[in-house]
Order: C-alpha cells, then structure tokens, then sequence
C-alpha cells in the first residue's frame, strides 16, 4: 500500500516543504498557550485536533505526535518560551518538573533549534505525515483521512456536525487514497466554502487559510460552481509548486 502511495504524495508536495510551514504569515500574528483550545476548535486541521484532544485528556504526547503536533505549533506562530510552558503545564499533571525537564525540554527546544545541531526545524506537511511511522492503538499522531478506522472517523465527522451527504463525500475520497481531496471537502464543509480552489496539502496551510476566512479575507467562487470537481493532482501541478520551497 505504502508504495503505491508514495508517487501520488509526491505529487502533492513534492518533498513535503510549503511556504505554510513557519509562523502564520498571513496575518504576522503569533500564539499564545491560553489561545490553542479555541484556536483548535475554530482553526486546528483535524489531525491537529485529535493530537490536541488526547493531549488534554492524557496529559501527554508520544514521541511522534509531540513532533508532529510541537512543529504545528512552532509554525502558527508558538514561541519556544510558549510551547515550553504549554506541554510543561499538561504534562506536570501526572509528573513533576524535573521529570519534564529531563525528558522533553530538550527535544521542544530542539524543535526550535536550539539544541544538537541547531536546525531549523520545519512543520511536518500532509506527505511527511501520511508517509510517516503509522499509529498503533495508542497513538494518536498520522492523518485520520489515512490511518483513522472508516467507522470511527465516520463518527467524528458526524460529531462534528456535518451532514450524511458531506461525509460520504470525504469518506468517498479518503477510501481513494485521495487524502488531501477528504482533507480539503473537510475545510469546505466546516467553513460553508463551496469551492476553496486549492488543495490542502499542509496543516500549516489549512490553519493559515482558515484564519483567513474567519477574517473575511479569504476570496472564493460564487455559490454556481459549488458542485465542481476540485482538480486532480496530476492535472494541478502548476498549482501545487507554489507550496513547494524555493
């Protein structure tokens, strides 16, 4: 399966680098820990959203959900200072602090490039994610439109308020491999786009753009072509490229 996927992901991003992959640039702003419950209602892709979720309830992250919920994070506009004191205040809830600080302020830090080699870490794209170890039962990092069982993300969609027609839809193209069309339908259906005339191939870009609508600032078509079909990744490279870094 994974090698069949790997071509078509390809396609989507190439190698999975994007201009939505630092701070919110759209709007210059940066987050505050107290902002991320609302932010994740309102702004969160859904993969953000489950990682989000566990980490309330759980009060604590594993090593590939906190990378890739820690560079989401970093890349909407998350200070180090901030991520620092946002997974410390949930995961002293079931350790102390010197536990914390032994055992994850180094890799946050890293994260921002502050420690080993001092990269820059940028945030995880669809591709990087979908690719990526897959989740086992106790996990809650990946894609739900790709790693997700049908029946449960079927009642989440419901859960969230979307209609039978709507989530046949993005069930449809999750069933096709087709992860950033079901990504996409998504974002259409809970911000009442019709047509949002790209693809969703970053969580970074799906938060970006969704601040933008809750802005008014995000243009889209009329409500006359809300049944056309969004492009297919073959015919849309032009278009992809634009994500891609330079």
């Amino acid at each position: 399966m994974q090698q069949r996927l790997v071509p078509l992901l390809r396609h989507i991003v190439g190698t999975g680098t994007s201009k939505h992959e630092n701070r919110d640039q759209s709007s210059g702003s940066f987050v505050a820990p107290e902002d991320l419950d609302t932010l994740a209602i309102e702004s969160f892709p859904l993969c953000m959203q489950e990682i989000h979720s566990h980490l309330r309830k759980e009060h604590h992250l594993r090593y590939n959900a906190r990378n890739q919920y820690g560079l989401f994070l970093k890349g909407i506009g998350l200070s180090l200072e901030g991520s620092l004191e946002f997974f410390r205040s949930e995961f002293t809830k079931k350790m102390d602090g010197d536990q914390f600080n032994k055992q994850y302020r180094y890799n946050i830090r890293h994260m921002y490039g502050m420690e080993g080699n001092r990269i820059d870490k940028k945030p995880l794209s669809c591709s990087s994610i979908i690719l990526g170890a897959a989740p086992n039962g106790i996990d809650c990092h990946g894609c739900p439109f790709r790693h997700m069982d049908s029946e449960l993300l079927t009642k989440k969609l419901n859960n969230i308020g979307l209609n039978e027609d709507q989530v046949a839809e993005i069930m449809y193209s999750s069933k096709c491999h087709r992860y950033d069309k079901a990504c996409t339908k998504y974002f259409e259906f809970v911000h009442k786009i019709p047509d949002l005339e790209e693809l969703i191939t970053h969580p970074n870009q799906y938060y970006s753009l969704s601040r933008k609508a809750r802005r008014g600032e995000l243009i889209i078509k009329s409500e006359d072509v809300v049944d056309e079909e969004i492009p297919e990744i073959n015919d849309n490279m032009e278009e992809m490229e634009m994500w891609e870094e330079e």
